[in-house]
């Protein structure tokens, strides 16, 4: 636990011990443990893809988290206009992996300009 409480959907897992335990060391190495993007980018990934989902709880949770881990306040309220380039570049990206997966294809993934 990073933020020193469990969150509401961590409560009900409590009644699974194992799992929960599970997906608190999943959490932790998708969205702490370091790799080549910071954990506030993320966040703003995770922001990003839960946002079309209207569960206002997770989407609080992600950008409390995102701000936790030293993320920019003026992405949040300004969109994706204030963002790094490179997080809009994908963002159409992330969308499809987070609502549709299964459509995407090598023509989603080629890079741009290259």
């Amino acid at each position: 636990m990073t933020n020193g409480r469990l969150l509401h959907h961590e409560r009900l897992l409590c009644q699974l011990p194992e799992y929960l335990s599970l997906q608190f060391r999943l959490t932790s190495l998708l969205m702490v443990r370091p790799t080549v993007l910071p954990p506030n980018y993320r966040h703003y990934l995770a922001i990003m893809a839960v946002s079309c989902y209207n569960c206002d709880y997770l989407l609080r949770v992600l950008e409390e988290q995102y701000l936790f881990y030293g993320g920019d306040p003026r992405w949040l309220a300004k969109g994706l206009s204030a963002v790094d380039p490179k997080l809009k570049e994908i963002a159409s990206l992330n969308e499809l992996l987070a609502h549709k997966p299964w459509v995407i294809g090598a023509q989603h993934i080629e890079v741009s300009g290259s």
